[in-house]
C-alpha cells in the first residue's frame, strides 16, 4: 500500500507509546553500551541495554552526551524495570561509577558478549540512518523524540518479531538433546 512519508511519521509518533506495555520476560543480566551517531547533521549517542542470554533489548536511549550522569540516569531506569541485575560494559569510565552510586554489580563483558552487543547497535544505527533519510531532522537541538519513538517501536520489532539467529550454544544443546 502506498502511504505517505507523514502518515508513516503519525503512526509512529502514536504507537511507539504503547511498546512500554510490553515486558521482555525473564532478564538475567543487562549488557549495555553506546555509540556516536548524527541525526540531521547534530550528534547524539545511543545507548541500548541488552539481556543477552534471551537476546532482548532491554532499553533504547538518545542523548546528546556521554557522561555518567547520563549513565546513571539511564541505569537508575534499567533498575526500576528490571530489579537489580549484573551490568556488564565494556569498560567505560562511567559505567562503574554509576553502578556503584546505585548499588549495582557492574561486569566489563568479554569479546563474545561485546560483539553480539555491538552487532545490535550497529543494527539500530542502521535504521537510525534509514529514518533520518525519510524524516530529517532539521532543527537546531532537537530534542530527538521523533528519534526516541521510533527506536522504541523498532526494538518491539526487534524483541518480538524479528527472527535471532540461534546462538552457538543454544545450537549445541540442541544437537546434543536430538542425538539422544
Amino acid at each position: 500500500m502506498r502511504r505517505s512519508h507523514n502518515a508513516v511519521w503519525l503512526w509512529i509518533q502514536r504507537f511507539s507509546q504503547l511498546t512500554e506495555y510490553f515486558h521482555v520476560g525473564r532478564v538475567g543480566c543487562v549488557a549495555i553500551d553506546e555509540s556516536w551517531f548524527q541525526v540531521g547533521g547534530h550528534e547524539a549517542w545511543l545507548w541500548i541495554a541488552v539481556e543477552p542470554y534471551e537476546r532482548k533489548v532491554l532499553g533504547v536511549y538518545v542523548s546528546r552526551h556521554r557522561n555518567i550522569l547520563v549513565a546513571e540516569l539511564i541505569l537508575a531506569q534499567l533498575k526500576a524495570k528490571y530489579g537489580v541485575k549484573p551490568i556488564y560494559s565494556d569498560g567505560a569510565v562511567w559505567y562503574p561509577d554509576a553502578c556503584r552510586s546505585l548499588g549495582l554489580r557492574h561486569h566489563v563483558y568479554g569479546d563474545d558478549l561485546r560483539g553480539y552487543v555491538e552487532r545490535t547497535i550497529q543494527c539500530f544505527k542502521d535504521r537510525i540512518e534509514s529514518f533520518d533519510d525519510y524524516f530529517p531532522c532539521r532543527r537546531l537541538r532537537c530534542p530527538m523524540n521523533h528519534v526516541k519513538a521510533w527506536l522504541s517501536l523498532y526494538a518491539f520489532y526487534y524483541n518480538f518479531i524479528r527472527r535471532h539467529e540461534i546462538s552457538l550454544e543454544t545450537s549445541a544443546k540442541r544437537t546434543k538433546a536430538t542425538e539422544y
